[in-house]
């Protein structure tokens, strides 16, 4: 004869794994639903932990300017004389100016996500007519370096996001047992 397992729950083995409690007929034990809670209160502290590490990274990061010099320079002329704004816009160019100029005395010109971004967007409201002037902004020193480097920048969010999403679900799921823990440990009327 085989024996079942009383134990009916899965444990989360790792932070990425959620942890399933399945409901019985009949009550959990105390410890095991406290397992449950210490379980995903640590998962959730190291998941808190490794959002807030990231967070910070992305907020220090510099990305490399895709060409160089060369992006730089175009990139100084379009915020210089071509960039189209609104008035809720201008400090935005002068900030992303400021910020080309900081570029510009590095080794290696880099810039922060936040400049990238506000690039692209300034960059994504080009206007233009004909197929001439259509190649000679995507053949030109922004269009192509500029995507790149959003790419990147994307990339690095989306990461966060994901961990703030576990962070999340881990934090709902963690409320969700001290409540039913709260609900068992009720005496019935």
């Amino acid at each position: 004869m085989s024996k079942k397992s009383k134990n009916t729950k899965n444990e989360a083995q790792i932070v990425n794994e959620p942890i399933n409690v399945e409901k019985t007929d009949a009550p959990e034990s105390k410890s095991e639903t406290n397992t449950d809670i210490e379980k995903v209160g640590k998962s959730m502290a190291k998941t808190k932990d490794l959002y807030e590490k990231k967070s910070k990274e992305l907020t220090e990061k510099k990305y490399l300017v895709d060409g160089g010099e060369e992006t730089l320079k175009a990139l100084f002329e379009f915020i210089e004389k071509d960039v189209n704004w609104t008035a809720q816009e201008c400090i935005g160019v002068v900030t992303l100016h400021d910020r080309l100029k900081a570029a510009e005395k590095m080794d290696k010109p880099m810039l922060d996500g936040d400049a990238i971004e506000a690039i692209g967007y300034f960059v994504g409201r080009i206007t233009g007519t004909g197929l001439e002037s259509a190649k000679k902004l995507k053949d030109g020193n922004i269009f192509d370096p500029i995507s790149k480097m959003l790419t990147r920048v994307t990339q690095d969010k989306k990461e966060l996001e994901t961990i703030q999403t576990e962070w999340q679900e881990l934090s709902n799921k963690y409320y969700e047992l001290n409540q039913n823990k709260q609900k068992s440990e009720k005496p019935d009327k």
